[in-house]
């Protein structure tokens, strides 16, 4: 078992069940933090350079951080969603070498874990706006972290491990797994010797 997933920190910013409409309608996004929905009514989008995924029910879906997107719903879409920040000891990101949305298929644990996640962290919602360009400043996720130091031991730990759980869920995806076994290929390529 390659241990290093432990070397990586998973610090909560924003989870809530929120109902959106066309207004929900937000260009060129890109944070600073890994984004994960769980839609369970209606349809919307995100585009990406490379594709356009549409959300739809009965999904999972993980926006890396620093993936540049735009999000838009044209008419009706309920999502649970979860933000959080990524930290490692070697500083590099479990998405490092894919910064490409993927899109998995809801299992019963994953609900239970989004309501869970939703009850032990009440007010983690984006109270302010569901504008990007209004709730993605450095004040904001201060304020957000700081939340994270006052929570119970319990609901931190519970909290670490639903976040685990969710990730799990994207590192076992075929994408994820094709990914990382071209840049396994052509790093060993590289070796001197190899290619000759």
């Amino acid at each position: 078992m390659n241990k290093k997933l432990f070397g990586h920190n998973f610090s909560l910013l924003h989870a809530d069940h929120v109902k959106l409409g066309e207004k929900w309608n937000y260009t060129n996004v890109i944070s600073p933090y890994f984004r994960i929905y769980y839609i369970d009514e209606g349809e919307g989008f995100v585009s990406t350079g490379q594709e356009k995924i549409k959300l739809e029910r009965g999904y999972l879906y993980i926006i890396p951080s620093f993936t540049l997107c735009h999000l838009f719903c044209n008419g009706y879409l309920s999502q649970y969603f979860l933000h959080f920040f990524e930290e490692s000891a070697e500083g590099i990101s479990l998405f490092e070498n894919d910064r490409k949305v993927i899109k998995v298929p809801v299992c019963i644990a994953d609900t239970m874990n989004f309501k869970r996640l939703v009850e032990i962290n009440p007010g983690r919602g984006i109270n302010r706006s569901d504008d990007p360009t209004v709730y993605e400043k450095n004040t904001y996720y201060k304020s957000y972290q700081e939340l994270n130091r006052t929570v119970s031991d319990s609901a931190y730990f519970e909290t670490q491990g639903i976040i685990l759980q969710l990730i799990a869920r994207f590192l076992s995806s075929n994408r994820f797994l094709v990914t990382t076994l071209i840049l396994c290929l052509l790093k060993f390529w590289m070796l001197p010797g190899i290619s000759s």
